[in-house]
């Protein structure tokens, strides 16, 4: 069927018009995702009434721009946040004490976090304890027990670096070009 120029065109820019509303509101939507170990062994859908109970799961769910929230608690694991743009952090890292309640102890592995994919200063990690990182291996497994960051400047505020070791950093070690922009932390 023929249809008139006017038709063809008004066809076409609804399309667009809808598209262009679709790509909106994707883009625009942010996801909160919470993560409770007191709901393990999980998995949780990530809501508030089912939360996730693994650090690592959430961030995997996550897409950039979501919010990962993540209640008190000592979470035994290691995280590596795979160049997204998301806020990991603590149900409130601005008060002392949820922040000394909230431990990422990743006894066991070389590092406790990693940001080694690019991240940049919309990777954030806030309000956390972290430690048990022991990066006792061969490069670069041998660098950055708390934090290991390689051409990647993710945002680290009100963190506590306690108890990691490795042969150079252990608190955190920077690589390539890293400039991690860090405050509040110790």
């Amino acid at each position: 069927m023929h249809y008139p120029r006017s038709r063809n065109r008004i066809v076409r820019i609804a399309a667009v018009v809808l598209a262009l509303g679709f790509i909106a509101s994707v883009v625009s939507a942010q996801t909160t995702w919470y993560v409770d170990d007191d709901f393990c062994p999980g998995p949780g859908s990530g809501t508030v009434g089912d939360p996730f109970c693994s650090i690592q799961f959430a961030i995997i769910q996550a897409v950039n721009g979501d919010v990962v929230i993540v209640a008190p608690g000592t979470y035994l694991e290691a995280i590596n946040f795979f160049s997204k743009a998301i806020t990991v952090r603590s149900t409130d890292p601005n008060d002392p004490v949820v922040v000394m309640q909230t431990i990422i102890d990743g006894t066991g592995f070389f590092h406790v976090v990693q940001c080694v994919s690019g991240e940049g200063p919309d990777t954030v990690l806030s309000g956390f304890v972290i430690t048990g990182g022991n990066a006792n291996g061969a490069f670069p497994d041998n660098i950055g027990g708390g934090m290991y960051n390689s051409n990647s400047s993710p945002t680290v505020t009100n963190c506590s670096f306690s108890g990691n070791s490795a042969g150079f950093g252990g608190g955190m070690f920077n690589l390539n070009f890293s400039s991690p922009t860090v405050t509040n932390c110790s």
